[in-house]
């Protein structure tokens, strides 16, 4: 008898709840210690630290009962730490200096509920957490103390991907059912070149780039479904995204690419690669079916920032290039559908990408006997998309509006300071020899300064409909009409905070570049720019708001 009441209690409520976590911290270091010396002639010197990190996680449960419940939960997390250095005091004498530091995280989280009886209650969720420090560095040094190679890379480079998908299914008389993502990447990367440290080199490549990837590959991230006589499902996806790359390099540094041999490019980059994709759908049908869907990225730090200290100097004996770019994707959809007598279908989506690229001269100068290129923001190719669909097919539909946002907002400059070089005898003329050492951008040929916004599409899109809508429009066709009654929604935001050139201390383009128009300069902060083309016009491309 004991047993026959057992076995009744456990068929009236069944409860399930599953959880499954996979984390993982970890800590690399490749270093060459302080005051060690590298000879090795036309050898290939690497410095490399590296990880490529998996994490995977599933839930998943299904229970069934006059009162059921099932709850399902799954977490991924990553928090690691890469570092490639050289250093202090370090001597290098090699044919190829190369110090690497990057790999791949992926954070991946599955959740799946589903539960069937009179009185159900099924939910689920995922959750990532993505951390990442990248750190590519020189150290300090001095004339003595220096690098002498043919070709230097120094390049951070990671990329973080994760994603978390989530099924949440109720079938009963009276049920619920809800299903919810979310994910957060922070990525940072930095490469540095410390106070004092002397190169020679004939192809010079300094490059941060972060990249970070949610790629639903053709599949739904969020599926929240129900059926029954009073239904009521809900699905939500939220992902925050934040990158910070930066290139350093410190006081007094001093940098060739040498003529002799084969000569290269001398180019600086930091880079910030974007790509985010999510959709979430809902379906419910009852007597009373009510369903909510959200998806929403939120990509808010996408910082580039390449900045030049005080009294560095940089010389290249071709092409110099530095520019600081964002190229970013946030791509997001819903879908949810209702069935049944009575019921509302209710959505939101919203797609934000911010972004900040910029290229500082903190008293620093830049010399070159080709063309000096200077971009902050100038190639940055950006998409916020946000698109929310709403098909309410119940015989008495509640009316709700589609919302979808999209936004984006850039903050690009070019920051150029006064050479630190110290005090000189002001010019007399416009093409003087103190002018060309004052200058702290000086070339034999152009210079371009290019602070702009790239290509940038916003597009916020919103529509919903139901049966009586759908019947009317199909009706006039049958006339030669082509008439739609959906409900549309949506807002698009596109702003350029800042797409701007300046010159510590000079007030007027004028001013800033004198030096093509032979205007003379009253004050030492004007010496700015120098570009000396043998019988040849000169050519300074500026762009941006002074």
């Amino acid at each position: 008898m004991l047993k026959r009441s057992l076995l009744v209690r456990q068929a009236v409520f069944y409860w399930v709840q599953v959880l499954r976590d996979a984390d993982s911290t970890l800590i690399v270091k490749s270093t060459v210690g302080d005051n060690s010396t590298l000879n090795i002639g036309t050898g290939t010197a690497t410095i490399t630290a590296s990880i490529d990190s998996s994490q995977s996680s599933k839930a998943s449960g299904l229970n069934g009962g006059f009162i059921a419940a099932g709850f399902n939960d799954a977490s991924s997390t990553s928090d690691n730490v890469i570092t490639s250095s050289l250093g202090n005091n370090v001597k290098v004498n090699a044919g190829t200096l190369s110090i690497n530091s990057g790999g791949l995280d992926e954070n991946l989280a599955e959740a799946v509920a589903g539960s069937g009886g009179a009185f159900v209650g099924s939910a689920s969720s995922a959750e990532t957490t993505s951390k990442n420090e990248t750190v590519a560095s020189i150290g300090s040094g001095s004339a003595t103390r220096n690098i002498d190679v043919d070709t230097l890379n120094l390049i951070a480079d990671h990329k973080t991907e994760f994603n978390s998908t989530v099924d949440s299914t109720v079938v009963s008389i009276v049920g619920a059912s809800g299903a919810k993502a979310d994910n957060t990447s922070t990525s940072d990367i930095n490469v540095s070149i410390g106070q004092g440290m002397n190169i020679s080199a004939e192809t010079i490549d300094i490059n941060a780039i972060n990249r970070t990837r949610k790629s639903t590959d053709g599949h739904v991230d969020v599926v929240s479904a129900s059926g029954g006589l009073l239904d009521g499902a809900a699905a939500h996806s939220e992902s925050y995204v934040y990158n910070d790359t930066d290139i350093n390099i410190a006081e007094n540094v001093f940098i060739e690419t040498r003529q002799g041999g084969t000569v290269g490019a001398f180019n600086v980059e930091a880079f910030n690669d974007v790509v985010l994709y999510d959709t979430t759908k809902m379906d419910s049908g009852g007597a009373v079916a009510l369903v909510n869907a959200e998806s929403f990225i939120y990509n808010d730090k996408n910082d580039a920032d390449i900045t030049i200290a005080d009294r560095a100097k940089l010389v290249s004996a071709d092409d110099m290039t530095l520019e600081a770019k964002t190229s970013a994707i946030a791509d997001t959809e819903v879908i949810t559908k209702t069935y049944g007598l009575a019921g509302a279908a209710a959505g939101e989506s919203a797609s934000r990408i911010k972004t900040s690229n910029n290229v500082s001269l903190s008293g620093a100068r830049l010399e070159s006997d080709e063309t000096i290129i200077l971009r902050a923001g100038y190639n940055n190719d950006l998409r916020a998309d946000a698109e929310t669909r709403l098909y309410n097919r119940t015989a008495i539909p509640v009316e709700t509006d589609p919302d979808a946002d999209a936004t984006i907002e850039q903050d690009n400059q070019i920051n150029v300071g006064v050479y630190g070089h110290g005090a000189a005898t002001e010019p007399t003329d416009s093409v003087s020899d103190i002018q060309i050492k004052r200058a702290a951008i000086a070339s034999v040929k152009d210079i371009h300064l290019e602070a702009g916004d790239g290509k940038h599409v916003t597009r916020g899109y919103g529509r919903g409909t139901d049966l009586y809508r759908e019947f009317i429009a199909k009706a006039a066709e049958l006339f030669g009409a082509d008439i739609s009654l959906d409900i549309t929604g949506g807002s698009t935001k596109d702003n350029s905070l800042y797409d701007r050139f300046s010159c510590t201390n000079l007030n007027s383009i004028r001013i800033c570049v004198f030096i093509v128009n032979d205007y003379n300069c009253v004050n030492s902060a004007c010496f700015i720019l120098y570009s000396q083309l043998k019988g040849i016009k000169k050519i300074f491309h500026i762009i941006g708001v002074f």
